[in-house]
């Protein structure tokens, strides 16, 4: 979400708050409310800004003559390579700055343009934006573009319609950016940079890798370059509701929403030297691992609410239930055989099918929640609050007789008030809180199931041990007193 587009951030910080989402809630709940149509003439925005980022504080390292020093104090002052012995050869050699070679001052660029407006039966929000970042190390960067609506529709006294939809899709390259300089799978250029020979450039006149001699890591820029991460994502989450007031203070919802997001991975190792030893890992070939995911998520919400006001008493009734459907599936492959580095040869055929490092694989998984819930909030001349709700979740991830969940919670919140007894000078406040409320989760036992089905190949599940887990959360504020 741009953070243009936001209109309100609410984070629900007790249990009582959480518990009628359900399992949903069991790590927090945050309510994001982005910006809808106003009634009046359409008002339109654009907001840009251009700006750089820049390496704050390099890692102070041993200069040219500097390494020499440390060089021959390592090898007991017997130094066995000519360049350092002769000392016309030493001062032709180069004081390379690594980490000039793999930072760089990078630009980022942000705009947003949005227009809404509206009249009393329709109302609507329209925004489009783009951000493009490069990255402090080169040959690493970021872009997105995002296109958001949201629209209101008031069909008569009864009835409103709407709908809001995002759509987004983000590039990005990256490097490696962990491990240490010496393990060639994981060795990230910024740790490079802080160990390579600084008497050794990154290449040579013909814009070769060179290699590192007088060190055991590798050549940064040669990992940098090799380094090519492509990960691409196509992103679309939208709701349609209708709302119908069945009788004065009944209200009747119906939303239908769907978050579809579609990855794919495209990692590709060019073939050159990036040390003294090494060429793509001992292979004469370019290598290519590609990857691509599907995640589909619907949730099929309908709610009826009931509102009376009765003298000082205020109470809110609220059912509903919830349909959830989540689907998953990959498939990726890998090749190390690629026959160049070209980008029409950036794909698994153009390897050698009879190579034994090829690989194919896939996967698949779903899962499903049916939910009841239901709340109630009472109030008493603005004084004194009630909170109860009750939430059952049905899971597709446990066994048939261990599927469901129960979610109660109830709060017993006080507001500060003026006793209207005393002299106006003089006020007693009262304050009391107490809540108390279960939440669960089921994603954990999720990636338990998923390890045991990938290192056993297991070919059932052993559903019927899985349960609910219901830890109880309790929040109690007690009285407190102040005269004044």
């Amino acid at each position: 979400i741009k953070p243009s587009d936001i209109e309100s951030i609410q984070i629900l910080k007790d249990a009582s708050s959480a518990a009628i989402y359900g399992s949903r809630g069991s790590n927090g709940v945050v309510l994001i409310t982005t910006k809808r149509g106003n009634t009046g003439k359409p008002v339109i925005s654009f907001d840009s800004h251009y700006g750089w980022q820049t390496l704050a504080n390099k890692v102070d390292i041993l200069d040219k003559d500097q390494f020499k020093q440390y060089y021959e104090m390592q090898n007991r002052k017997i130094v066995d390579y000519d360049d350092f012995n002769d000392s016309e050869q030493f001062a032709q050699l180069p004081d390379f700055d690594w980490q000039d070679e793999i930072f760089r001052n990078s630009p980022l660029t942000n705009a947003q343009l949005s227009i809404a407006g509206g009249n009393e039966n329709s109302k609507f929000m329209i925004s489009i934006g783009s951000t493009n970042q490069e990255g402090l190390v080169k040959n690493s960067d970021f872009s997105r573009l995002n296109f958001r609506v949201n629209s209101d529709h008031k069909i008569n006294n009864r009835v409103r319609i709407g709908e809001s939809f995002f759509i987004s899709s983000t590039s990005r390259h990256r490097i490696r950016e962990g491990g240490v300089g010496y393990d060639f799978n994981s060795a990230s250029p910024i740790v490079t940079s802080l160990l390579s020979d600084p008497t050794t450039s990154a290449y040579d006149s013909t814009g070769t890798i060179i290699p590192m001699l007088h060190t055991k890591t590798f050549n940064g820029a040669g990992l940098r370059d090799r380094s090519n991460y492509l990960y691409n994502n196509k992103k679309f989450n939208g709701n349609i509701y209708l709302e119908f007031d069945i009788l004065k203070g009944l209200t009747f919802k119906s939303n239908l929403g769907a978050d579809v997001n579609l990855g794919e991975v495209k990692e590709f190792s060019p073939s050159f030297k990036v040390n003294g030893s090494m060429v793509n890992e001992g292979a004469l070939a370019s290598e290519l691992k590609q990857q691509n995911d599907q995640v589909i998520y619907y949730v099929w919400e309908n709610t009826a609410t009931y509102s009376k006001i009765y003298r000082k008493h205020n109470i809110n009734f609220l059912a509903g239930t919830t349909v959830e459907v989540n689907t998953f599936q990959n498939l990726g492959g890998y090749s190390a055989t690629i026959a160049g580095n070209y980008a029409y040869q950036q794909y698994i055929d153009a390897g050698n099918p009879s190579d034994p490092l090829r690989k194919i694989w896939g996967g698949a998984s779903e899962w499903r929640m049916y939910s009841y819930l239901g709340r109630i909030n009472y109030n008493f001349d603005d004084r004194y609050f009630l909170t109860g709700s009750v939430r059952q979740d049905a899971s597709s991830r446990f066994g048939p007789n261990k599927r469901k969940g129960v979610f109660p919670a109830f709060r017993l919140p006080g507001k500060s008030i003026t006793n209207h007894f005393y002299k106006i000078s003089a006020g007693f406040i009262w304050q009391n809180f107490a809540s108390d409320g279960v939440v669960s989760g089921t994603k954990i036992i999720l990636v338990i199931i998923a390890i045991i089905l990938y290192w056993h190949q297991m070919p059932t599940i052993l559903s019927e041990v899985l349960k609910w887990r219901f830890p109880v959360c309790r929040l109690v504020y007690w009285v407190n007193c102040t005269i004044q």
